[in-house]
């Protein structure tokens, strides 16, 4: 299955990330410079010679930074990792792949307990989820499959 995260750069909520930087044991003063960069940023939209009036940015990640993709990677490294040997997750960047292998019931189960899994990470870490692209495939050797989650 491979998952879309929505705007992903763009949403990440700044609190989440600046709690886990503390969780993670960043030292205060580095804390504070992220904290500083990301929070209080503004943008104005110019349509030819107009010039909107400026908007507060309440969330995201400088996606064209140095620090942006890092930043990134610290907020989705506590993504729950499957609880069975059979269901693995890729990560890279902001695409996200979750794979199963096994008898075809039991991937169905197994996917499907992660994805629930994942579901409550995504809801509390306020990550949403464009389920218009994302896709699932599924491999087999038999010629009939079953319905995918």
């Amino acid at each position: 299955m491979f998952l879309d995260i929505a705007k992903a750069f763009d949403r990440v909520w700044t609190d989440g990330l600046v709690y886990k930087l503390i969780e993670l044991r960043v030292p205060g003063s580095i804390i504070r410079l992220i904290a500083t960069y990301l929070r209080g940023r503004h943008f104005a939209v110019r349509v030819g010679n107009s010039l909107s009036s400026e908007r507060a940015i309440e969330a995201g990640v400088v996606q064209g930074s140095k620090v942006g993709p890092y930043l990134f990677n610290i907020y989705v490294n506590d993504i729950p990792s499957p609880r069975n040997c059979q269901t693995k997750i890729c990560l890279f960047a902001d695409d996200t792949a979750v794979m199963s292998t096994g008898a075809s019931d039991h991937v169905m189960t197994s996917l499907n307990d992660y994805l629930d899994q994942l579901g409550r990470w995504l809801i509390r870490w306020k990550v949403q989820v464009n389920s218009d692209k994302c896709q699932s495939v599924y491999f087999t050797r038999r010629r009939s499959t079953p319905n995918p989650p």
